[in-house]
């Protein structure tokens, strides 16, 4: 191979290997397979997943089935002890290696039904080096039997930013699964995650379907600074003004750095040039 080929296939191995790094998951136990001690009989046995913190109000976190072919467990938040106090299931991100300013989530959840205006599920996106609320607080609300809307907080109100959420039924201790099960999966898509504005995108639909995107959303709920990444995510318990409130599950979390732009036009650009002088050889 001549040396100006080499030169080519070697910056597209760049791009590939920077990609590779970029794109690598920051996750820790995103699927819920493994599990400290658990306690409990009769009802599904509560714990900590590995990776994760619990702090709770009531029993915390439970593990269940996975919501997912391919999935063993999944993480079932429960109620707190009224309808204003709950857990929560955290990740923390302590290293600037992994507090990212542009990333994805993935994840899967399966909420129940409740009554209408209460927190089915809500999710907090933490920065690091702020020490106000979280930057963005997304919520799930039902908005009447059985059904459900995805919402977030701009720092006053709730704005509801898509619909058509089949609910679940209730969930049975005695089967550790939901009655009508309803699995939906949801990618958050930020692309900036600091002051010099706050961006990103949403999609979601039933797991194995077809997802529905809301571009260029910006709703915060704390003050973001100016370089700092997120520090954590949290899955909060129920909350509402009406009780009895319902447990939700979560499963399938991944936490992923979007690719540079220079990694892919690395890449792209080794990959062009070698196509071309191929070309030129042939003809």
């Amino acid at each position: 191979m001549a040396t100006t080929s080499k030169t080519y296939l070697a910056l597209a191995l760049i791009g590939v290997l920077a990609l590779g790094a970029d794109a690598q998951a920051q996750t820790v136990n995103g699927g819920f397979e493994n599990w400290g001690a658990l306690t409990g009989t009769g009802v599904p046995p509560a714990g900590t997943p590995t990776g994760w913190s619990v702090t709770t109000a009531s029993v915390g976190v439970t593990q269940i089935a996975g919501l997912t072919a391919g999935s063993t467990y999944a993480a079932l938040v429960v109620p707190g002890t009224s309808a204003t106090s709950s857990g929560s299931l955290t990740q923390v991100y302590s290293t600037t290696a992994t507090q990212l300013t542009s990333y994805k989530l993935s994840f899967d959840l399966e909420v129940s039904s409740a009554a209408a205006t209460n927190r089915l599920a809500q999710l907090y996106l933490s920065q690091a080096s702020n020490v106000g609320n979280p930057l963005i607080n997304m919520a799930i609300i039902s908005t009447g039997a059985n059904t459900a809307s995805v919402n977030f907080y701009n720092g006053s109100a709730w704005v509801s930013v898509g619909t058509g959420i089949t609910t679940a039924g209730g969930f049975n201790t005695s089967t550790n699964a939901f009655s009508n099960p309803s699995v939906y999966s949801f990618s958050l898509t930020v692309n900036n995650f600091t002051s010099s504005g706050v961006s990103y995108d949403l999609s979601y639909g039933v797991a194995g379907g077809t997802m529905t995107t809301y571009a260029n959303l910006s709703y915060t709920w704390g003050t973001p600074n100016a370089t700092g990444g997120l520090s954590s995510a949290s899955f909060i318990g129920p909350w509402g003004g009406s009780t009895p409130l319902t447990p939700y599950a979560v499963d399938n979390y991944v936490y992923e750095a979007i690719p540079e732009p220079t990694a892919m036009a690395l890449m792209a650009g080794g990959l062009l040039l070698l196509c071309g002088r191929q070309m030129r050889r042939k003809y």
